[in-house]
């Protein structure tokens, strides 16, 4: 049986100025009341690159043994729960501008937590974000 192809990377990378660009988006009057985190700024960082490199954003079609490009990205989430680890996703998350990103992202945490993610918000995705806690 065919499996999909899994990549891995681990990379040390210096977050400094991601830190500084958080702290100042914090301070931001227009970014009032939204949540600003890490996870957003990477996030978009990587909405970002995928917007510049599209071809990542793919999946293989097994029945038409063929490579399909998504023209959408479905920003899966990575989240631990007390029932075990599950990966809601942000529907068209390349869409959303910043303050509604991070809306959608204390969303789909609160509802993981919860134990309230629906089967639709696991389905689809196209990128997944994980922290593996390093």
């Amino acid at each position: 049986a065919f499996t999909a192809p899994h990549v891995t990377e681990f990379v040390t990378v210096d977050v400094t100025r991601t830190m500084k660009l958080v702290a100042e988006l914090k301070e931001d009057k227009d970014m009032a009341g939204v949540r600003v985190n890490p996870l957003l700024v990477i996030a978009k960082a990587l909405l970002v690159a995928i917007k510049r490199n599209p071809e990542v954003n793919a999946a293989w079609d097994e029945a038409n043994q063929e490579i399909v490009q998504k023209h959408y990205v479905n920003l899966g989430i990575a989240a631990a729960t007390p029932r075990g680890l599950i990966v809601p996703n942000i529907k068209d998350a390349h869409d959303k501008t910043l303050p509604q990103l991070a809306e959608a992202l204390g969303e789909l945490v609160t509802t993981a937590r919860d134990g309230k993610t629906s089967p639709a918000a696991m389905a689809g995705g196209t990128v997944t974000i994980t922290n593996v806690g390093v």
